[in-house]
């Protein structure tokens, strides 16, 4: 499976998740200028914008680590954007966050929830 159909079953699956958890979701692949949000999702009353990092093993690195403060900025950015786009929630909360998935084959073997 090549890199980018894994990243995207990781987010498609990670979405799902947050629709059983009571999340609403906004977005999905959000993109602007410079970047992309994963996911955008709404819950009792604040919005969620997730970057997912997902990897096949952790012998390279664990998945959190690829986000890094560069990587952070242009997410910030693009949260602005989003609320220019979508003028009727920003007035809401929000919070930015990371997912950190490691699959071994197709299952799921650890996740990590991280706030930026």
């Amino acid at each position: 499976m090549n890199k980018l159909v894994f990243g995207r079953r990781a987010e498609t699956e990670f979405s799902q998740d947050l629709k059983q958890k009571g999340h609403e979701i906004l977005e999905l692949n959000f993109r602007f200028v410079g970047g992309e949000i994963d996911i955008v999702s709404l819950k009792n009353g604040v919005i969620y914008f997730w970057e997912i990092k997902a990897r096949h093993s952790t012998a390279y690195g664990y998945p959190e680590e690829a986000v890094n403060q560069r990587k952070i900025d242009k997410l910030k950015m693009g949260i602005e954007v989003f609320f220019l786009a979508r003028k009727e929630y920003q007035d809401y909360q929000y919070r930015l966050m990371i997912a950190a998935l490691v699959y071994k084959g197709d299952i799921l073997v650890d996740r990590q929830i991280f706030e930026a």
